[in-house]
């Protein structure tokens, strides 16, 4: 879990190896939080000052994913592309219109299901602070 600002940030990391080496751009991705959440007061819609973050380390180079609940039930999601050996670069995607990898939407799924938990089915008081606690740590 991160703070950034007004921002609490649940970090995910995933990889193809058989242990995350790019701690590096990790470490930028965290850095950049802010900046990247800013983008969040663009829609006009309001957000719970939650988000959570993949690095994902893939057979191409690093994607990063900072996604973020805003309006009760919309997922903003914004995703870079770090190449190998350019840690500090982070080229915003997608031109093409991707969303994710399948390797992603299973932590994006997770999410999804403990937001429905704990924020939309406690509607009349949303349990943030038990959401923010659960994360999933598996092989996806």
């Amino acid at each position: 879990m991160r703070n950034q600002a007004d921002w609490s940030v649940k970090v995910y990391t995933i990889t193809t190896r058989p242990s995350f080496e790019a701690k590096e751009v990790l470490e930028n991705a965290v850095a950049r939080l802010s900046e990247w959440l800013d983008k969040s007061k663009t829609s006009g819609m309001p957000t719970y000052g939650v988000a959570f973050l993949i690095v994902h380390e893939g057979r191409d180079g690093i994607w990063s994913l900072i996604n973020w609940w805003m309006g009760g039930e919309v997922l903003q999601s914004m995703t870079f592309f770090t190449p190998f050996g350019r840690p500090n670069v982070f080229e915003k995607r997608p031109a093409e219109g991707f969303m994710s990898c399948v390797w992603e939407q299973a932590v994006i799924s997770f999410e999804r299901s403990q937001w429905v938990e704990f924020v939309l089915k406690k509607a009349e008081k949303p349990d943030i602070k038990s959401y923010l606690n659960v994360h999933l740590n598996a092989e996806v």
